[in-house]
């Protein structure tokens, strides 16, 4: 009897606790519930009460979701005005994230994800150091924030799985004469993860990141440890069609030419190492070319105009200024050079003229003589092939014009390095069938050179107009010149086995009287200049 007893009074407390367990369970799955009616009104309401209250803004939400189970927000049809319009400053189309809970035992702010859908942003520069958001820079006051002696716990976070697809940025500048913009469209970024928790600042963080920028096309993938004590970024950068004309005709500071046409692509690799023993490191490698470069005086006057240049970077230093490159390619340039009436040459409107500084000559250091502030240089081959050059000079009586044409130079081994040696080889041709060719080696640390040149077929009367001054008669022939020029060191310039050739040479002083002379050659003579 006694046990039944207390079978039944066993029963009854079974029942009541599983009651309270019950009840327990609905009302706290029932504020569960009512958080997802209550969370999206008040983010709805809230936000928009802070925005009114504090700013000239309206800010609209079409709607809010939350699952307390998963944690989770989405935020859809957000859209911030302008101070006092209705145009748009910010707005996106979703944005949703999801909490861990891992949050509570980490103490620290932790989001499984991220995204953020078809976001749209509108800067513009109002005046100096002023644009259309520095009235959020303005909410806290100019107040300073209170100095505790204590240091301030750091507030650890990790955001993971951040993705923003189809963003789109407007940039406009007010105070150009321009109204200068740049728009920002197919704006994609993804990061697997961000944070500084103890645990994940050793981890490499690997964002990427792809847009279009006024039409080209651009993206940036890298490696970087933000939050270690040695900060250590990889960035690799591609820029495809840069319309660099574009970019000059926006230029805030007036240019002294015209970029009629020009392109740019580059695929660029950066290195940024620093930490607290070691001095910093910024290292770039990589390729850019330039393509259908035009560029024009400001009254249209054809200026230089190049196809292609192709330059591979091997690795720089930016801070200690070594730069070497693998090669530099430069095809089919083409370089207009002009004097007017007046002795003022075309190139000379676009340098600002400057006073020329006093020196002290106490204050020349061997090491200044000898180049020692030079940037080190090196370029493993540089090579201009095809080039042009159109000269014309209107200052001389009767005026001169010239086409250089098949301008080719090869530079083997250029180097600033103090001692290194260049091989250099240099051809060019004339519309007159002039030619000249220079083969041999130059330094550029200290400067010398030891060059063979060759000059064939120079006709002398279409240059008659700069030795008029000189020559009481115009002349005729045709020059040949050759020889070694050794330039040394110390600024002395020698030629030898130097030989000239004259050809055809012809005076003439009036309609009868004349000097000619068939043939007249040198050979094999050196001199001196520092001797003479």
């Amino acid at each position: 009897m006694l046990d039944f007893a207390k079978v039944i009074m066993e029963e009854k407390n079974m029942s009541r606790w599983f009651k309270i367990t019950l009840i327990s369970v609905v009302v706290i799955l029932g504020l569960l519930l009512s958080t997802m009616v209550i969370v999206p009104w008040q983010i709805k309401k809230q936000g928009s009460d802070w925005i009114a209250k504090n700013t000239d803004r309206t800010l609209t939400i079409e709607k809010v979701y939350f699952n307390p189970f998963t944690l989770t927000v989405e935020i859809s049809g957000t859209k911030l005005t302008e101070q006092k319009n209705d145009q748009t400053f910010v707005a996106f189309k979703r944005l949703m994230l999801s909490a861990s809970v891992k949050s509570i035992m980490k103490q620290a702010i932790i989001l499984d994800r991220v995204e953020l859908d078809d976001l749209f942003v509108n800067i513009e520069l109002l005046g100096k150091q002023e644009f259309n958001f520095s009235d959020f820079t303005r909410l806290g006051g100019d107040s300073p924030e209170p100095v505790t002696s204590e240091p301030k716990k750091p507030l650890y976070f990790s955001f993971n799985n951040i993705i923003l697809t189809g963003g789109s940025i407007n940039f406009t500048d007010q105070t150009s004469e321009k109204k200068s913009q740049h728009k920002i469209r197919e704006l994609v970024l993804q990061v697997p993860f961000i944070g500084n928790i103890p645990y994940l600042i050793n981890d490499y963080i690997e964002p990427s990141l792809s847009l279009t920028l006024n039409g080209a096309e651009i993206r940036a993938d890298g490696q970087l440890k933000p939050f270690h004590d040695s900060l250590n970024t990889d960035l690799y950068l591609s820029f495809d069609n840069i319309d660099l004309a574009y970019y000059a005709f926006h230029s805030p500071i007036p240019l002294p030419i015209d970029v009629k046409q020009g392109f740019l692509d580059c695929e660029i690799e950066i290195s940024y190492q620093v930490s607290r023993t070691e001095k910093p490191r910024l290292m770039l490698g990589g390729e850019l070319a330039l393509s259908n470069i035009d560029l024009r005086e400001l009254d249209g006057q054809k200026l230089f105009t190049m196809p292609t240049l192709i330059l591979d970077l091997d690795w720089a230093d930016i801070f200690t200024q070594d730069f070497n490159l693998v090669s530099l390619d430069i095809y089919d340039p083409q370089i207009y050079i002009d004097r007017d009436s007046s002795g003022v040459w075309n190139f000379q409107q676009l340098v600002p003229q400057q006073e020329t500084p006093v020196v002290d000559p106490k204050a020349v250091t061997p090491e200044n003589k000898e180049g020692g502030d030079l940037p080190l240089l090196t370029i493993r081959k540089l090579a201009l092939i095809d080039g042009q050059i159109h000269y014309r000079d209107d200052f001389v009586p009767g005026g001169v014009a010239e086409e250089i044409r098949l301008v080719n130079l090869e530079l083997n081994n250029l180097s600033t390095h103090r001692g290194e040696k260049t091989a250099a080889t240099l051809k060019l041709q004339t519309e007159r069938n002039f030619t000249v060719e220079i083969n041999g080696e130059l330094g550029l640390n200290p400067l010398s050179a030891e060059l063979q040149l060759t000059a064939a077929a120079l006709p002398l009367k279409p240059y008659y107009p700069y030795l008029q001054g000189v020559l009481t008669a115009p002349i005729e022939g045709v020059l040949g010149l050759g020889g070694k020029i050794v330039y040394t060191e110390n600024g002395n310039i020698k030629v030898q086995q130097a030989r000239m050739e004259l050809n055809d040479f012809l005076v003439l002083f009036s309609d009868k009287d004349q000097f000619s002379l068939s043939a007249f050659s040198i050979n094999d003579s050196s001199f001196d200049l520092q001797q003479q």
